[in-house]
């Protein structure tokens, strides 16, 4: 679960999963990078890993703070299998929430993860940006 914060907004994932669920039919797997599962069933969408949010890769937890992530051999294992996932059932859409500041995603933009980086950059393009998280469509 998450940590609830007084006075921090809730992410505004609506308009995001309206846009995918009028784009792409029930049976596309979708990526969401961060930490908004919101996004899966609000489109109606099945997530393309086993990971719905990427505190699993990166190590950092609900109300643990960014610089206190941990990101030793159980993140290495599910990198492992996230991969394996992304391969076997790659999504159409990959959408970042970092660059809307969500829940500390923020923090851990896809760029500092240099084989997912290369990933969506050789095989997805951009699409639309919606309230700041960026939506990217399979080439």
């Amino acid at each position: 679960g998450f940590v609830y914060r007084p006075g921090v907004p809730e992410p505004n994932y609506e308009s995001v999963s309206r846009y995918l669920a009028s784009v792409t039919s029930p049976d596309y797997p979708i990526f969401v990078w961060g930490s908004v599962p919101e996004i899966y069933w609000a489109s109606g969408r099945k997530p393309a890993t086993r990971f719905i949010t990427s505190p699993f890769l990166t190590g950092n937890y609900a109300g643990r703070p960014p610089e206190d992530a941990n990101s030793g051999a159980d993140t290495k294992a599910a990198w492992e299998d996230f991969f394996a996932d992304f391969t076997a059932h790659p999504p159409k859409y990959f959408v970042d929430t970092s660059p809307a500041k969500v829940r500390g995603a923020q923090y851990y933009p896809i760029e500092k993860f240099p084989k997912l980086a290369r990933i969506v950059k050789r095989q997805y393009r951009y699409k639309v940006t919606i309230d700041d998280i960026v939506v990217y469509e399979r080439r």
